[in-house]
């Protein structure tokens, strides 16, 4: 409906203007007869002009604002106008498929800075895990390494987490693209002028994903809960690596709040009614019959609007001329529309709650699967059970709708500490940097 006002816009501009140039004729005219039907059609298309503009600014776009209230409230709602049909919808169709490609099935995410989780909004918790593939005490070969496949860990997470039938829990797997100078390499990056892939089968995202350290693309499972009724998300990437003797386990939660009620509410809509809304109209309509400056009006419409898409196709030229010469250009995202709208602190307390108890559920089952997993195959639990407790007990506080947590990095056997670069986006989110070490008291770092 967005694209359908701004078309509407436009052709009431260019209808403006061709009736103040009919003016601009008939006025040379009068000039030249002095005739006084001229000088009547004269006044008349100065009101059509005036009403017309009038009628645009400020109710048209109160009505259509208003079909967004609850109330109204239609997602398929079209004009069934003729006009529309003719001149907007091709119109409305051709922004739609070249600015806005929604991809519901999107498994490939390609990131510009140094948050990979892009359109997961602000991370609340992130720690890691070294754990060492040592056998049990009374295993016979205590100084060997018990191999356990990656993919086995991941089932036992998805069992576990499958167990608890949290309902709304959805998984995925995402495969994360670092977009800086990307190489094309005819899976995700075709040609270095086109867009990256956003969608992959699973099996090549695993391969991707799993396949080098030093690689640029990493595949994580994802568990999702969305509540509707409140309009956030809480994201838990879940990432297995084995190097060596080792596996190492990320986590990292992230919660999208709800879009931004003060920015974006339709509350003033309803300070007017229809009446006084066309009486406004009428009063600006009559000051614009005046003066005879609708046409100025109309011409700033269809400057601002020319403005916009010259910048948007000068910028899309350059960017397709760095891409050609692959000089530092990053093919990723900062952050997505989504996040730009959302809150920047949480409006309701149940809903913390709510994404708490998912969130300490799935990290309690996915640290009970790798342990259950360990033990089956006979290694070692005592240290990973003692950093697993910590993690655990890594508490939460929410403060004024500010959500801050831990981010905690433990390893078995070995002194760990882990400090994130700053954040490439401004983070609502305020985040307590805790590093653990094995065996000792934990430590605040800046």
């Amino acid at each position: 409906m967005r694209f359908n006002a701004v078309t509407i816009s436009i052709l009431v501009a260019i209808v403006a203007l061709a009736i103040w140039l009919m003016q601009f004729f008939f006025f040379m005219m009068a000039l030249g007869s002095g005739s006084g039907g001229v000088a009547i059609i004269i006044v008349l298309l100065n009101l059509v002009g005036a009403l017309m503009v009038a009628y645009e600014l400020l109710y048209l776009r109160w009505s259509i604002a208003r079909k967004f209230l609850r109330q109204f409230y239609n997602p398929d709602f079209q004009p069934n106008l003729p006009l529309f049909q003719l001149f907007l919808h091709p119109l409305v169709t051709f922004f739609k498929r070249h600015i806005i490609q929604p991809e519901p099935n999107q498994n490939v995410i390609t990131f510009g800075r140094y948050q990979p989780f892009l359109g997961s909004g602000g991370q609340i918790s992130q720690w890691t895990l070294a754990i060492d593939h040592k056998p049990a005490e009374e295993h016979p070969q205590t100084n060997t390494r018990i191999a356990i496949p990656v993919e086995a860990f991941y089932k036992a997470a998805d069992q576990e987490i499958a167990t608890l039938n949290l309902p709304y829990l959805e998984q995925f797997s995402h495969l994360l693209v670092d977009g800086f100078e990307m190489e094309v390499d005819g899976q995700i990056l075709i040609n270095p002028k086109t867009p990256p892939k956003t969608t992959l089968p699973e099996d090549i995202i695993w391969t991707l994903g799993h396949d080098d350290l030093r690689s640029r693309y990493r595949t994580y499972r994802l568990y999702r809960y969305t509540d509707t009724e409140r309009d956030q998300v809480l994201s838990y990437f879940l990432r297995f690596y084995n190097i060596g003797s080792m596996t190492f386990v990320e986590s990292s939660t992230h919660i999208l709040p709800c879009i931004d009620r003060q920015r974006f509410s339709l509350t003033p809509l309803l300070k007017d009614s229809k009446i006084s809304r066309l009486i406004k109209t009428l009063a600006i309509a009559l000051l614009l019959f005046i003066t005879t400056t609708y046409a100025f009006v109309a011409l700033a419409y269809l400057g601002i609007f020319a403005w916009k898409v010259a910048n948007w196709w000068l910028d899309d030229a350059r960017r397709s001329q760095e891409a050609k010469w692959h000089e530092e250009y990053n093919y990723g995202h900062i952050r997505t529309f989504r996040e730009s709208i959302a809150a920047r602190n949480y409006e309701s307390y149940y809903g913390v709650q709510d994404l708490t108890m998912y969130w300490k559920s799935i990290q309690q089952a996915v640290l009970d699967s790798m342990v259950q997993l360990l033990k089956q195959h006979g290694v070692d639990t005592s240290q990973f059970e003692q950093a697993a407790s910590t993690i655990i007990n890594t508490g939460i506080m929410v403060s004024g709708g500010n959500f801050s947590a831990n981010q905690v990095a433990a390893g078995m056997g070995a002194t760990t500490a882990m400090n994130s670069q700053p954040q490439a986006q401004t983070d609502p989110l305020k985040q307590v940097k805790v590093a653990v070490s094995q065996g000792m008291p934990a430590s605040k770092s800046n």
